[in-house]
């Protein structure tokens, strides 16, 4: 009877291994124990647990991590400039963090499994933590902006408004300053006052007042108009976005001054010799000083437009304090 029982219990998993070639039969402990069966070579016995019979895919993976869990998931932070690795053969004693076991895994497996590693070069920024860094932009730094559709078009209008000014100005004084090479009347100490004119206005003026002053202060306040914090996005600021770009309204105290000076003080100078009100017949001094801003303007000029446009496809301001509102 005993011996009847156990070879009716091979021939059941007999069958059971022939009928399912592609994937391996794990028999209960009750079947191996009543008949009193071994594992095979073929590893038709392999553990306590019955794989269904519509089951084909390959084996388990994670055999002892959070079994209990239905899916399991680890949130990891890594220190900007840290790394760090992490387990992906479900080995690990110390899981998620890798403690070696994959060595050990792929000797017995001949497997290649190694571990994650993640390096954190720079810190990520969100929206609102970007946004956070455009409000303390009012310092000398340069600063990455935004660029899309809104953010050109308003810096366009900011940093092209202004280039305009600069022009009509360069505009009113060049036929002034053209009269000395159009008249042919100049005599040499006056063509020498001439020539040092210009050489002190391209400097003065163009350099070290618009190229190296107003022109980074309108780009980098024309590129964050659309991208710093509210309240200095409002439609005052966007529609006079040339006067914002000059630091003439919602700046700083300090900005606000130099500007005020810088901007009424050239106009009321530009205004007063294209009046008459100085220098009236005056001839061939009012055509150096003419010949001299001209100079200016043109440098000031030049200078503002080369820099927008490397700003804008950089993506980055340049380096100076814009003089922000608090």
């Amino acid at each position: 009877m005993l011996l009847a029982m156990k070879m009716k219990g091979l021939v059941v998993f007999s069958t059971l291994a022939l009928a399912r070639p592609s994937s391996a039969f794990v028999a209960p402990r009750a079947i191996v124990g009543a008949t009193g069966a071994e594992r095979t070579e073929n590893g038709v016995f392999l553990a306590e647990t019955v794989v269904g019979a519509s089951y084909e895919g390959p084996g388990k993976i994670n055999s002892s991590i959070d079994l209990d869990s239905p899916k399991v998931v680890n949130n990891e932070s890594v220190t900007c400039g840290k790394k760090g690795v992490y387990c992906r053969c479900w080995q690990s004693k110390t899981f998620p963090a890798c403690d070696g076991s994959h060595m050990n895994h792929n000797e017995a497996t001949g497997d290649n499994v190694g571990p994650l590693i993640v390096v954190a070069k720079a810190a990520v920024e969100d929206a609102e933590t970007k946004r956070e860094a455009v409000t303390d932009a009012g310092g000398s730094e340069s600063v990455a902006f935004e660029k899309n559709p809104a953010s050109i078009v308003a810096s366009l209008w900011g940093m092209g408004g202004v280039l305009l000014i600069l022009l009509d100005a360069f505009r009113r004084t060049l036929p002034g300053a053209m009269v000395p090479f159009r008249d042919g009347t100049f005599t040499p100490a006056q063509w020498l006052a001439y020539g040092a004119a210009v050489a002190v206005f391209t400097y003065g003026q163009g350099v070290k007042c618009l190229s190296c002053k107003l022109a980074p202060l309108v780009v980098k306040r024309s590129c964050l108009l659309t991208d710093y914090k509210k309240g200095q996005r409002t439609l005052i600021n966007t529609l006079l976005a040339p006067v914002y770009a000059m630091g003439l309204i919602s700046a700083n105290k300090s900005r606000l001054i130099k500007s005020h000076s810088l901007v009424w003080g050239t106009t009321a100078l530009q205004v007063a010799l294209h009046r008459g009100w100085v220098l009236r017949n005056t001839g061939a001094l009012l055509n150096i000083v003419n010949g001299g801003f001209c100079a200016g303007f043109g440098w000031g000029a030049t200078s503002l437009a080369i820099l927008s446009m490397k700003s804008i496809l950089a993506g980055k301001t340049p380096e100076i304090d814009a003089g922000f509102s608090e």
